[in-house]
């Protein structure tokens, strides 16, 4: 899984900076955000069973870190890749 996490932030790290700054305005903010939603990911993936359980985990801990709620998960679920 450790190579699979790899790939994931390889293919998906940018966009979830773009969606990191988009939560908080600011691109350093964002990306210390990202970096703080690869790591609580990362330690969770076990618990997650698949690579494919990364997708959408990710962004919810981005967005539960900014402290947005109901509206940007709204939002974010409207523009997730499906």
């Amino acid at each position: 899984m450790d190579e699979e996490f790899g790939q994931f932030v390889a293919a998906r790290g940018r966009a979830l900076c773009r969606t990191a700054y988009l939560l908080t305005g600011d691109w350093q903010v964002g990306e210390d955000l990202v970096q703080e939603a690869l790591t609580r990911t990362y330690l969770r993936k076990r618990r997650l069973g698949s690579a494919d359980a990364l997708e959408p985990y990710a962004p919810e801990v981005d967005i539960g870190l900014a402290g947005i709620g109901e509206t940007a998960r709204t939002i974010l679920d409207s523009i997730r890749p499906r």
